[in-house]
């Protein structure tokens, strides 16, 4: 089983997809025992053993993953790669949701309860429902040329309205009603007066039977005065502004009074403190549950004289510089999950959080936490189920995608850029724009080993298969470091423009590079270096941003909307996309070639190229930064005699300096 990861550049989501294959991969791909860039200090060792030792095994998806007969498999894509060497074999793979960290920003309303334990949200262009207490996901899968603007469920929790706008081309807004239960889309909901492109807000009655939605605009009144009997005597028109100031008052009160009373008491009070907007409620017992900006909460009751009062202070959420934009309470009113920041999701006891001295204390991140900014780098290891990502938030983080967890997580002093994680699992590289740093991976953070102040605004970086190397790309010229010496062994200079790719081989002893100057080159390392091979190409219309390099054959992707594969120094294939450019690539395993595009939608195309036929999958509204493709760790293990099998002990980490 093969993972394939990739993130939403724009709002800082992370979405794994199982890749689905009728034949497991070969032992060896991730790595050669021998071979690898030549390193000029005799006291190197090349050490790509344990990259050798590794076989890809397939292995069981998790508990509560998407069941194959699900929708999310009915929604799954199906691609015919070619075997290695044999084009055009055919063989089926198939892409489902798997899991997603974060939230879709974008949406209003977007987090609710489905029951005690499961909630509801955005992810991308689809619907989530996550099992609070085991962390799986169920998916509804959503139409691939339209995204969601709004959501709301019915009272009486069996029904969701997504509204929907068309992507491309013009045409009416439209609002899907699904069953939670059969997670079906059971009608579709329209209107040929609404001439907005877009539903902004979405309510169910109290019933559960009719919905209302309000468009973008206030609608144009009639001139005349409808008869009596006619159904334009109702008017329907709502009214879309901003509130009269001060902002945050969800009711008036008299002076001095705390309470929210009827609309005819002069001096309203504000209700989360002065010039705090209220930006979400939720019912809550007799009363509600308001939120704002600063992440502060209030709780109001309902008294004998029908005038809502606060009950107790003020609750604070964990980060007092987000604020609160989505609020759902659980039906049994025993757990509060808030979204702050249009991004990471808080969950709460409500029996404990009246009664905490500091109700930051009582919130929890669901997940651990996740990004709240675009997410600019992403990297995996072959020996442990981790992820790592930097985002323009600043921060770095470190997910167990089998435990769906985000385990680390540091504030970088500078904004990263790009991130490598070592093989094993132990050593991460950050590069970040006044520097690159190295990092030992540690169970309670991350512990700096060294950094590399000469290496300024590095956008790439990637550690070896084998692990003893990495190259840095900054600016025009990519350096080739020894991982556990820390030195830079040579430069490769031949770029006119940044560059943005960088790819090992197998065996490490050759790296493919492609850069914003339309050049694609191979690399070979030798003793005293490394030097160009003939395998290159360029096209100075072209601004490569992602490549994929297997056997000397290279595929590049750019601004210009084309995929080539270079062999031997000429174009073997160029297929043109219609519609939208690509801007990242992941081969996995000689099977299958991802695409990322600029709408969003990861194509699969057969392995080799043959023809211009695939597959997509539409995931996210703005185009996928990285894509990295991720094989489950499958460690060798040995015997010692009779005993016990063994796992081979890792190599001892680094020290810092």
């Amino acid at each position: 089983m093969l993972v394939l990861v990739f993130l939403n550049g724009l709002c800082g989501q992370c979405l794994r997809l199982r890749e689905r294959q009728l034949r497991s991969c070969t032992p060896g791909d991730l790595g050669n025992q021998n071979g690898g860039f030549e390193a000029r200090s005799s006291s190197f060792k090349h050490n790509t053993a344990a990259a050798a030792s590794m076989e890809e095994t397939p292995s069981p998806p998790p508990t509560g993953s998407p069941s194959p007969n699900g929708p999310a498999a009915a929604a799954a894509l199906v691609a015919t790669p070619g075997q290695p060497g044999q084009p055009g074999a055919s063989q089926s793979v198939g892409l489902v949701p798997l899991h997603a960290f974060g939230i879709a920003p974008r949406v209003g309303d977007n987090i609710y309860f489905v029951d005690d334990d499961r909630v509801v949200y955005p992810v991308g262009r689809h619907i989530a429902i996550l099992k609070l207490s085991t962390r799986t996901i169920q998916w509804i899968m959503e139409d691939k040329n339209r995204a969601i603007t709004a959501m709301a469920i019915s009272p009486d929790r069996k029904y969701l309205a997504v509204c929907e706008t068309i992507l491309e081309g013009d045409g009416p807004p439209q609002i899907s009603v699904y069953d939670l239960a059969k997670r079906k889309r059971s009608r579709i909901l329209t209107h040929p007066d609404v001439t907005d492109k877009e539903f902004t807000c979405v309510a169910f009655t109290g019933d559960s039977r009719d919905i209302i939605a309000v468009t973008g605009r206030l609608p144009e009144r009639r001139p005349a005065e409808p008869a009596a009997g006619d159904p334009g005597a109702l008017d329907g028109a709502v009214a879309v502004g901003q509130p009269d100031p001060p902002q945050g008052h969800g009711g008036r009160g008299g002076p001095g009074d705390p309470g929210l009373g009827p609309p005819d008491r002069p001096d309203p009070p504000a209700v989360l403190g002065a010039d705090v907007p209220v930006r979400c409620l939720a019912p809550y017992g007799k009363g509600f549950m308001a939120a704002g900006d600063g992440g502060r909460m209030a709780i109001f009751e309902i008294d004998h004289k029908e005038v809502y009062k606060q009950k107790g202070p003020i609750i604070q959420a964990p980060r007092d510089d987000l604020p609160v934009t989505g609020l759902a309470m659980a039906p049994n009113e025993r757990q509060l999950v808030c979204v702050l920041g249009g991004c990471q999701l808080c969950l709460a006891r409500t029996q404990v959080i009246e009664s905490a001295p500091d109700s930051r204390d009582v919130f929890q991140y669901v997940g651990g936490g996740s990004h709240g900014s675009a997410i600019t780098g992403l990297s995996s290891c072959v020996r442990k189920p981790l992820l790592a990502s930097c985002s323009a938030d600043g921060w770095v983080r470190v997910w167990n995608y089998m435990d769906r967890l985000c385990e680390l997580a540091k504030a970088m002093e500078s904004p990263a850029e790009c991130v490598s994680l070592h093989p094993s699992g132990f050593h991460l590289l950050v590069g970040c724009t006044d520097r690159l740093r190295l990092y030992n991976i540690h169970h309670d953070g991350l512990v700096l080993v060294r950094d590399f102040p000469q290496v300024k605004q590095c956008k790439e970086v990637l550690f070896s298969n084998g692990g003893h190397l990495f190259a840095v790309a900054h600016a025009k010229v990519i350096t080739i470091f020894a991982t556990y010496t820390c030195e830079a062994l040579f430069q490769l200079k031949a770029h006119a423009a940044p560059v943005r790719a960088l790819q090992w081989s197998r065996d490490d002893r050759y790296l493919a590079t492609a850069g914003l100057d339309g050049a694609v080159y191979e690399w070979r390392g030798e003793e005293t270096g490394a030097s160009r091979t003939a395998n290159e190409y360029v096209v100075k219309a072209c601004r490569y941003q992602g490549i994929a390099y297997s056997g000397h054959r290279i595929v590049a992707c750019g601004n210009e909307g084309s995929l080539r594969e270079v062999a031997e120094g000429q174009c073997a294939h160029h297929f043109q996309a219609r519609d939208c450019y690509m801007n990242q690539l992941a081969l996995t395993g000689d099977k299958a070639l991802f695409a990322g595009t600029s709408k969003g939608v990861v194509q699969v195309y057969g392995w080799p190229l043959v023809v211009d036929k695939h597959d997509e999958m539409a995931v996210h509204q703005g185009p996928p930064r990285p894509l990295q493709p991720r094989a489950p760790p499958a460690p060798r293990y040995h015997r010692q005699g009779d005993g016990p099998p063994i796992q081979p002990p890792p190599r001892p980490p680094l020290t810092p300096t």
